[in-house]
């Protein structure tokens, strides 16, 4: 009986094997994706009462893996190059799609000088700040890190967007800041990370003139599709 057990765990053990070593790279994260998520949804109540976010749990599980498994290989940072920009378009158009006009329109000041001054503004004190920690650091790549850092995230900060002891008009603003700053943040990220790559080989007038015409077409297709819509 207990060799008669033994195969059907045997024959699953080498046919999981034979799947691992045939699956290509992208089926092999699709399917550790779905593991994940379902994974996360299942304690998802039990982390949010420590203030544990979706974003928050992704990051960590992202950089687990990031350092278990091997980044040399060209095809899976191809593959990885692709998700990361899959990813990237779905989150700026769902924090662009959080925020109703409305919301604007009643603190259309406020959200102004937010995103107009003060976005500027720490996106700027996080260069000098970068500068003076890192002198030895390149200028492109402290411009980098003070753009990448400076836009605030609903999704990282939803015990406080959600807290109904901070006030109404607080929360709002907040989520108006932050589902707008990641497109202003956008043009200053590529155009750091064109000439980065131009330092590093690529002609640095290539590099920034194909960051310039993504960026181009970007906006037509953002004004084609929310005029049409």
């Amino acid at each position: 009986a207990g060799s008669r057990s033994g195969r059907p765990s045997q024959a699953a053990h080498d046919y999981l094997e034979q799947v691992a070593e045939t699956a290509s790279p992208e089926l092999i994260a699709a399917v550790l994706f779905a593991v994940l998520v379902l994974a996360f949804c299942m304690v998802a109540g039990l982390l949010s009462r420590w203030l544990v976010t979706a974003p928050l749990a992704f990051v960590v599980i992202g950089a687990i893996l990031g350092f278990a498994l091997d980044p040399d290989s060209a095809s899976i940072a191809l593959g990885v190059k692709g998700l990361a920009e899959i990813t990237l378009v779905l989150i700026l158009f769902h924090d662009a799609a959080q925020v109703r006009p409305a919301q604007i329109g009643t603190d259309r000041g406020l959200v102004s000088r937010l995103l107009l001054i003060g976005f500027p503004l720490t996106i700027l004190a996080g260069y000098v700040l970068s500068r003076l920690l890192f002198p030895d650091l390149d200028p492109m790549m402290a411009l980098l890190l003070a753009a990448a850092l400076a836009p605030t995230d609903a999704g990282l900060g939803a015990a406080t967007v959600l807290n109904p002891i901070v006030p109404a008009r607080v929360r709002r603003l907040l989520n108006v800041e932050s589902g707008l700053n990641d497109g202003l943040a956008t043009p200053i990220v590529l155009f750091a990370v064109a000439v980065i790559a131009g330092a590093e080989g690529l002609a640095p007038r290539e590099s920034v003139t194909a960051a310039a015409v993504e960026l181009v077409i970007g906006v037509l297709v953002g004004a084609v599709v929310g005029g049409v819509s």
